[in-house]
């Protein structure tokens, strides 16, 4: 009796300890913005809905944001819209079908890959977008927190 339970019990922390090495293997979705855009260091969950949902349209120096999302459906979108949005990707779309179709704003610029997502914001000193801790290639990593 007592080895059936240590056999579980030991199985179960092989199984816990596999999780988290894969867990660990994840790499990291990062907020990016071009090396030279001054001023955005950090913005907060909130500040980043608004600029992904098209709300904030505009940098703190006044000059109007390009923003840069994967393609629907790539799993680096997905993970980004749920991880840091906290939205599903399908609101995310509702959102911006929303906007586009009633006129008071554009959809963000779609890319197809994470190298062109790091070409458009090299591209453009206003640009905000995302991709891995790897790929951002010499593009500013902006910090997530606060509240404003």
């Amino acid at each position: 009796m007592l080895t059936r339970i240590a056999t579980k019990v030991l199985l179960l922390l092989i199984l816990f300890s596999g999780v988290l090495a894969a867990e660990e293997v994840q790499p990291k979705i990062v907020v990016v913005v071009h090396p030279q855009l001054h001023g955005v260091d950090q913005l907060s969950p909130a500040q980043l809905r608004r600029i992904f949902t098209m709300r904030q349209s505009s940098w703190p120096n006044g000059k109007p944001i390009k923003v840069f999302v994967l393609q629907k459906g790539h799993g680096v979108h997905d993970s980004f819209t749920k991880s840091v949005l906290k939205l599903f990707p399908y609101q995310l779309q509702r959102v911006w079908d929303k906007l586009v179709y009633s006129g008071l704003a554009d959809k963000p610029s779609e890319v197809t890959s994470l190298d062109e997502m790091a070409d458009k914001i090299a591209g453009n000193e206003n640009a905000i977008g995302y991709t891995f801790e790897q790929s951002a290639r010499g593009l500013k990593i902006v910090k997530i927190g606060g509240k404003p």
